[in-house]
């Protein structure tokens, strides 16, 4: 990058390279392949927004069941910061009372194909929350779960 930055300056500054063999900073492709990356951004940008905005804590979980992803809603569920969370196992990050319910939640979305999701409920931080186990699919291959926390108890609101 630093190189075709370096390179894309010397054009503005009317350096001869302009005139050289070798011109693909500026070749169609090269800008239209930008574009695409620029687009992909933009995307990637939108689908952050929706997680965040979900009104739901998520959690992504990859097969060897550490944790990958945590919205910002499902760290104060949690309350706990995302340094503390990220790349531990799920289980370690609720209270040991509830270890046994999530692993077996976990097993079931992952034996039974026809099970789209499991809900529970589990215990952290004295409040009650719901939690829904789905089985995370990309490309037609099973890469974890994804775990939805919904605040269940009124008196405790999430903000």
């Amino acid at each position: 990058m630093t190189e075709y930055v370096g390179r894309f300056m010397e054009f503005v500054g009317g350096d001869p390279f302009l005139f050289s063999s070798d011109r693909d900073l500026l070749d169609q492709e090269t800008v239209f392949r930008r574009q695409v990356t620029v687009d992909l951004l933009e995307s990637l940008s939108f689908q952050q927004g929706i997680v965040e905005s979900a009104g739901m804590g998520i959690i992504v979980v990859e097969r060897d069941a550490s944790i990958v992803f945590v919205n910002t809603l499902a760290l104060k569920i949690l309350n706990q910061p995302l340094s503390e969370i990220l790349s531990r196992r799920v289980i370690e990050v609720f209270p040991s009372t509830e270890k046994k319910k999530i692993l077996t939640g976990l097993k079931m979305v992952a034996r039974n194909t026809q099970l789209r999701r499991k809900s529970l409920a589990v215990i952290t931080n004295n409040t009650t929350v719901q939690m829904t186990i789905s089985i995370l699919k990309v490309d037609g291959e099973i890469e974890g779960w994804v775990l939805i926390l919904n605040n269940t108890d009124p008196l405790k609101e999430i903000h």
